[in-house]
């Protein structure tokens, strides 16, 4: 949980990409980010990633709308999306 009460953005993330039964260099490979990204977010070591970075990470997870919203909420970005999609 982060301080206002929701799940973490890397927490979110963590559990993404164990369901899609990836490893982090597996996820770096599909997404083009770095295995040490993918680390450094997991372990909320970087705390709000870039809107582009979070939408590497959903394609390369194959994430559904609702996993791809819920990550982007979880990053500060659901703004952004909800612009993106109209």
């Amino acid at each position: 949980m982060d301080a206002e009460g929701g799940t973490s953005f890397g927490r979110l993330l963590r559990v993404a990409r164990m369901e899609a039964g990836m490893t982090q260099e597996d996820l770096a490979a599909r997404s083009g980010l770095s295995v040490r990204a993918i680390s450094d977010l997991e372990r909320e070591r970087t705390r709000q990633p870039y809107f582009r970075s979070v939408r590497l990470l959903a394609d390369g997870l194959g994430a559904t709308a609702s996993v791809r919203a819920e990550l982007l909420h979880a990053a500060g970005r659901a703004r952004l999306y909800r612009q993106v999609i109209r």
